[in-house]
């Protein structure tokens, strides 16, 4: 499944509800999850990363929606089509630069 078929699903079945708790809730939520991969990821919790990284994912898409925008082509513009020395010239605490 492609990225736009995702969020396009997605908008059909929850964008009334979204829509209902807003951005402000929506992007509080993102914050959460955000914050339950950093624990997941600082304990090595495998079994967890993937299902945290799924929120994350879905809340952002959630809030994506809210505002009509389609992430798939901007993901790809600026990280896909675009050098990797480019896309990490702003990296500055990488070790491999």
């Amino acid at each position: 499944m492609e990225l736009s078929e995702l969020q396009k699903e997605m908008k059909d079945r929850y964008s009334d509800k979204d829509l209902q708790m807003g951005s402000a809730f929506l992007m509080n939520v993102l914050i959460e999850e955000v914050g339950e991969l950093s624990r997941a990821t600082r304990k090595e919790a495998k079994s967890n990363i993937g299902e945290e990284v799924a929120d994350v994912i879905f809340s952002a898409i959630s809030l994506a929606n809210i505002f009509d925008v389609q992430v798939e082509p901007i993901l790809k513009e600026k990280y896909l089509d675009r050098p990797l020395s480019e896309v990490s010239k702003k990296w500055t605490d990488v070790t491999w630069k």
